[in-house]
């Protein structure tokens, strides 16, 4: 058993790519990890590495795992680092051996806490999950891991920190919260807001304004950095060929900036799946215009709220809810269900519907602290 490491910013060490195929070879409802994809994110070509420092590790064919540090980030005043791409087999030496070598980089940069996993930063992927549903697949975009992976980390010292939760609504349900809620729309267009469909040309036309807006309204979040907007644009190059230009929408405000917006996203789970077979598409090559023919054949059709964001600048004015419902104006008609995704547990969001579909999947971030 030997231990790998490498500099992420030049790399990862050998086994890292292949950990995960391995791992998932028969889990049908795995989406299989993009190894250009990776080998993009640990090089120079990252903007990420502009300000933050990361390392690499890897036991092949039984864990792996990286570390990140930007050295500006504090929560709760306090210097942290993160840790992810976690993957591994179970074999308990190997865990062992992989984190404390995790923990002993993390304390060499000065961190006194580390959360995960969270992959670079919480504006990406983060977080485990922790249960579903019998038989559940992942929507798009969303964390999946092995159902071990919580009790492996609590075994390795981390306590479980926040929980997330993604919740299922039915059309017919998500169409009557609509109509009850109806009133925080008919509010803010009183209130001279005005309310948008964010196609792709939107998103480029305003693609400066979106940045910023992330930032503010993000400001807030668990262990958020603001997004350079290279940064911005390198992330969010695919997100936008992905989005629903119909249900996707922003708020404009009555001087004409852009308030707040929903980002909604169709599930291309099943086409991007291992059950898809021959004929799954890759993460990275799914768009809209392309792919959504192929998946509404594929019924139900399934839509996910995946992320709101409201300007401070114009908080408590029911923005958030009056966004929701403009969405569900413009593509009501085309999901057979809709999915709001990732929820923090204290968010007040989650209540907009009241019935929901069976249990939640909930989803938790880790944390350890540190020797100081």
């Amino acid at each position: 058993m030997h231990l790998l490491e490498t500099d992420a910013a030049e790399g990862v060490p050998e086994g890292f790519l292949e950990l995960p195929a391995s791992l998932y070879a028969e889990d049908p409802a795995w989406t299989p990890e993009e190894p250009a994809g990776v080998r993009g994110a640990f090089s120079g070509a990252n903007p990420w590495f502009a300000s933050g420092t990361a390392r690499a590790f890897c036991i092949p064919g039984l864990a792996r795992a990286a570390a990140f540090h930007q050295p500006a980030l504090r929560i709760d005043g306090e210097p942290v680092a993160y840790f992810g791409y976690f993957e591994t087999s179970g074999h308990p030496a190997a865990d062992e051996a992989l984190m404390a070598r995790v923990v002993e980089w993390a304390g060499r940069q000065g961190a006194r806490v580390l959360y995960g996993p969270v992959n670079f930063s919480t504006a990406f992927i983060y977080r485990l999950r922790l249960s579903a549903e019998p038989g559940a697949g992942a929507y798009f975009g969303e964390p999946y891991n092995l159902p071990g992976y919580p009790a492996r980390l609590e075994r390795l010292g981390f306590r479980l920190h926040l929980r997330y939760l993604t919740q299922r609504v039915p059309a017919e349900r998500a169409l009557l919260a609509r109509d009850e809620r109806r009133v925080d729309l008919e509010r803010a267009a009183g209130r001279g807001y005005r309310f948008r469909a964010l196609t792709r040309e939107q998103w480029l036309a305003h693609a400066g304004e979106l940045c910023e807006l992330t930032n503010t309204a993000f400001a807030r979040n668990f262990g958020f950095t603001p997004l350079p907007a290279s940064m911005f644009r390198a992330h969010f190059a695919g997100v936008v060929s992905r989005l629903c230009p119909v249900g996707s929408v922003a708020a404009f405000g009555p001087g004409g900036d852009i308030a707040g917006a929903y980002v909604l996203i169709p599930d291309y789970s099943p086409l991007t799946a291992q059950r898809a077979g021959a004929a799954r598409v890759p993460a990275s090559q799914v768009s809209y215009d392309r792919h959504l023919p192929a998946l509404a054949r594929q019924r139900p059709l399934s839509c996910v709220f995946k992320t709101v964001a409201v300007s401070p600048r114009h908080r408590q004015r029911g923005l958030s809810g009056a966004l929701m419902i403009s969405a569900l104006d413009q593509a009501g008609g085309l999901y057979d269900s809709w999915s709001v995704a990732l929820v923090r547990e204290d968010n007040f969001s989650r209540r907009f519907f009241e019935e929901v579909e069976g249990d939640p999947r909930w989803y938790g971030l880790y944390s350890r602290r540190l020797r100081s």
